[in-house]
């Protein structure tokens, strides 16, 4: 158990996370909360009539087309109306004075946005327009995908796909940082352990405002991020802004750049007999992380499990059946229905080596997909208590389908159902058993002192004597429901 944190150190983990991952999930929530099942990319060849510029809106169309499977329908009428619109918003973006109102028509089907493009490309070329290829095609895409209306399915930038598809995998060469934007600035949201970056000495808050001298403020997270990554043992160069004890520095931090290890599955002891494990992610990994973690827990005597999926925003879906296996002799894991209606189910993987295990998980309403279903299918077969909050309801799965031009699209292709039938999308699942975080302030240390020390409750003191106490009544109760 040594490489593993303890119940103190993850209580505090979680507490100070909760607000890292509302900002994480608000800031990719226009890129659809990811968690890509299949990664196919697009083998479509583009007929000789679609203009070149234009060949990236025909591969999206046509892969809407053949496999979309969301709640919504696909209509060819509206898809080709949102492209046509995308593309005149991006020429008024970049020339407002152009009147285009006699090309914003009707279209009704996608070879009239073909025909129409020659005589849109002629006023462009007439009024020296300059308008690059891909952000006609980026804006197009995007409007096509607005107008199909999926919450779910999103159009990706070169950079982002790559992005994406990494945070699936469990190694990568970088530094070992995950950042999102904030008013125009790049914010260091965490550093993973043991990582050249934690070794550097960044931390968690930093602002880096330029990469190898080159000022970054104007520049896109992915632009940043591309800027930053870059073969193992090579070095980067970043300035550094910290706010500290209410003074700023800034500092040239250089880090040399290694293989990257995430891990998924974290566990500790609550007790002599009750075990807690947390999953952050259904990476690549998670679900042989997962089966050498419950092997030492079984090893270690405990006899029951509290499951932590609060916050896992989803992950590969042959990785999340083969976890949720783990507590389930036979049947179903989760079952999905396409864009065709064709029924696909996932059944129980045979072989897991916790079936008999009491166990209770715990959610929120940011765990979703992957993490839904697991839920799910231990409620369905009333294997385990649901404790916390109503899960997302991203019930959908979703591709990953590259583009010529390097970029993607993210797209739902099917939704998941529970082994009951309870369709996921839309309608999260409500748990067994409500119960939110606590947090309050207080200067009594009267209040303080008798809870100190209880499991889930973590208790920061300022020298002003504010108490700061964060309780996690959720994880408290899984642990009365084992013990009754």
């Amino acid at each position: 158990m040594a490489p593993y944190p303890t119940a103190e150190a993850v209580m505090r983990q979680i507490g100070y996370r909760v607000s890292i991952y509302m900002i994480l999930a608000l800031s990719i929530f226009s890129l659809a909360h990811f968690d890509a099942f299949s990664r196919r990319d697009s083998d479509q060849r583009v007929p000789s009539n679609v203009p070149t510029e234009l060949s990236g809106i025909w591969e999206a169309y046509k892969i809407l087309e053949a496999d979309f499977g969301g709640v919504v329908q696909v209509d060819e009428y509206v898809l080709i109306q949102g492209a046509l619109q995308g593309l005149i918003n991006a020429i008024k973006e970049k020339d407002p004075s152009l009147d285009l109102n006699e090309y914003d028509l009707p279209l009704q089907n996608i070879n009239d946005l073909w025909d129409l493009w020659p005589d849109i490309s002629s006023l462009l070329e007439a009024q020296e327009v300059q308008i690059g290829s891909d952000h006609l095609e980026e804006s197009a895409i995007e409007g096509m995908l607005e107008a199909l209306g999926d919450k779910n399915t999103a159009y990706l930038s070169a950079g982002r796909y790559d992005r994406l598809k990494e945070s699936f995998e469990s190694d990568f060469e970088g530094v070992g940082i995950w950042a999102f934007h904030q008013s125009g600035e790049t914010v260091v949201s965490e550093v993973i352990e043991g990582t050249p970056a934690e070794k550097a000495g960044i931390l968690a808050g930093d602002v880096i405002t330029a990469v190898e001298g080159v000022p970054i403020a104007d520049l896109t997270i992915d632009e940043v991020i591309g800027m930053i990554k870059g073969p193992q043992g090579s070095n980067v160069n970043l300035l550094i802004r910290r706010q500290f004890d209410g003074k700023e520095t800034n500092e040239t931090i250089t880090v040399t750049r290694d293989l990257v290890r995430t891990t998924s599955v974290i566990w500790s002891s609550l007790n002599d007999d009750v075990a807690y494990m947390k999953i952050d992610r259904f990476r690549d990994m998670a679900d042989q992380e997962m089966e050498t973690a419950l092997k030492e827990i079984l090893a270690g005597g405990f006899v029951s499990l509290i499951l932590d999926v609060r916050g896992n925003t989803g992950g590969i879906v042959s990785t999340a059946v083969s976890i949720t296996s783990q507590f389930l002799t036979d049947g179903l894991v989760v079952y999905q229905v396409d864009g065709k209606g064709i029924r696909t189910d996932f059944a129980v993987e045979p072989g897991g080596i916790a079936t008999e295990m009491p166990l209770v998980v715990l959610t929120d309403r940011l765990s979703a997909s992957s993490s839904e279903f697991l839920a799910g299918a231990v409620q369905d077969r009333k294997r385990a208590k649901i404790v916390g909050s109503k899960t997302f309801g991203k019930g959908s799965l979703n591709e990953l389908r590259r583009l010529d031009n390097g970029s993607g699209i993210y797209i739902t292709s099917a939704l998941w159902y529970t082994p009951n039938g309870r369709l996921i999308e839309g309608k999260g699942l409500e748990p067994d058993i409500e119960a939110e975080y606590e947090r309050w302030i207080t200067l009594d240390p009267g209040v303080v002192e008798p809870i100190r020390g209880q499991i889930g409750v973590s208790i920061m003191q300022y020298e002003n004597g504010i108490y700061d106490v964060f309780v996690d009544r959720p994880l408290q109760i899984a642990l009365e429901q084992l013990e009754i």
